[in-house]
C-alpha cells in the first residue's frame, strides 16, 4: 500500500506541473515545455500503473460485473476528442447486455489503456468486440496500424519495454492491463490482425454471490 499511497500523493503535483507546462508554452518556451512534459508523462504512467496494481491487490473485494458496452463507450468518447482519436472510426461489436466479471473501474482502466494505445497507431479504425466464452468473457481491441512482430509481442507485456524501432509501445500501457487481467485470474494475448494488432483479454467467471455467477447478461 505504500506504493499506492505514494502514487496518490503524486497526482496533485503532476496536475500542478501540467499547468506549469502550459504556462511555459504560452511564453514561447516550447522546447523546455516539451522536455518537462515528456518526463511528466513517464511519471504519470508509473503512477497510473501503481494505482492500477493497488486497485486489484489480493484480498480486495472484486464481486462486481461491469457492462462492457458502457465502459467502451465512455472511453471512446474521451479518445475521440484527442488528436489521435479524432481522425479514426470506432466500431463497437459488443452485446448490449454483456457484463464482464470485473469491477467497473478496473474494466475502464483496461479498456482505456487498450483503446488509447490502439488509437495511437491505427491508420483508420479501432474495433472493440466482446463475446461470451464457456468459462468467461473475451474482450478484444483491434487496430489497423503497423502491428508488432511475432518475436516482440510478449516483450511489450513486460514493464517498461518500448519498441521504438517498430513505432509503438509506451512501456507501461499493456503491462498495466496485464497486471489487472492476471489479478482477476485471466489472461492476455496479442495477435496479428492483418493489418494491425489485436489484443485479447480473457476474464473468467467467478462466484459473486450465493447462487450467482460472475458473468452476466443483463437486459438492454
Amino acid at each position: 500500500m505504500r506504493a499506492a499511497d505514494l502514487a496518490h500523493g503524486l497526482k496533485t503535483p503532476l496536475q500542478v506541473l501540467s499547468g506549469d507546462i502550459r504556462a511555459l508554452r504560452q511564453k514561447g518556451e516550447t522546447q523546455l515545455a516539451d522536455e518537462i512534459e515528456k518526463s511528466a508523462t513517464a511519471i504519470r504512467r508509473h503512477v497510473d500503473r501503481e494505482l492500477a496494481r493497488a486497485s486489484v491487490a489480493p484480498g480486495m473485494s472484486r464481486a462486481a460485473n461491469a457492462l462492457v458496452v458502457d465502459a467502451a463507450g465512455r472511453v471512446i468518447d474521451v479518445v475521440r476528442r484527442t488528436p489521435d482519436g479524432e481522425r479514426l472510426t470506432f466500431v463497437v461489436n459488443v452485446p448490449a447486455g454483456l457484463a464482464a466479471p470485473v469491477d467497473e473501474g478496473d474494466l475502464s482502466e483496461m479498456l482505456g489503456n487498450l483503446i488509447e494505445n490502439a488509437a495511437r497507431f491505427a491508420k483508420s479504425a479501432v474495433t472493440v468486440a466482446s463475446t461470451v466464452a464457456s468459462a468467461g468473457a473475451i474482450i478484444t481491441v483491434t487496430d489497423d496500424g503497423p502491428g508488432i512482430s511475432d518475436e516482440h509481442r510478449e516483450m511489450v507485456l513486460s514493464r517498461g519495454v518500448r519498441l521504438e524501432d517498430e513505432g509503438r509501445g509506451d512501456g507501461l500501457g499493456l503491462a498495466i492491463v496485464s497486471d489487472i487481467v492476471v489479478a482477476y485470474g485471466g489472461s492476455i494475448s496479442l495477435s496479428e490482425a492483418s493489418p494491425g494488432l489485436r489484443v485479447s483479454i480473457f476474464l473468467p467467471c467467478r462466484p459473486v454471490a450465493s447462487g450467482t455467477t460472475g458473468l452476466l447478461t443483463r437486459g438492454s
